[in-house]
């Protein structure tokens, strides 16, 4: 059987509180724009990659059992990541050098992701009721 692709926009643009950050160009040309440079790394039975940690400019960014996002600084070269596991000793299954997500960018425009947004505050509806919110005061 096989898995379904996961269609991606071919233009981006970002809105954030109907304010519109200048981001409105092809998706591949804005990922490498971002800077951001990743590394995503499956190694059996290592988890933790305490290897890493010998590679300069090289940080955990989404750690996972299966998969971990490793995202680099600019200058650390994508390959010393490959060899600092293989000297290590560790059996790598998965290596691929990898654009920033679509939420990534969004954060490094915005400051933070949709769903922890900090102005975000109820809408208030007309005749309804109004129900204070822990840490709030009602308005």
């Amino acid at each position: 059987m096989r898995g379904k692709a996961k269609a991606q926009p071919e233009f981006l643009t970002t809105i954030n509180l109907n304010q519109r950050v200048p981001a409105n160009h092809p998706l591949r040309q804005i990922k490498r724009r971002s800077g951001r440079r990743l590394v995503k790394v499956s190694v059996e039975d290592d988890h933790r990659l305490a290897w890493l940690a010998a590679v300069p400019g090289a940080r955990i960014l989404r750690p996972g059992i299966e998969r971990t996002e490793i995202e680099l600084d600019e200058g650390t070269d994508p390959d010393a990541v490959l060899a600092a596991a293989i000297a290590a000793g560790a059996r790598v299954s998965h290596f691929e050098v990898a654009d920033p997500s679509l939420e990534q960018i969004f954060i490094d425009h915005v400051g933070h992701s949709a769903a922890t947004d900090p102005t975000d505050r109820p809408i208030p509806v007309p005749g309804a009721a109004v129900v204070a919110e822990p840490g709030r005061d009602v308005a």
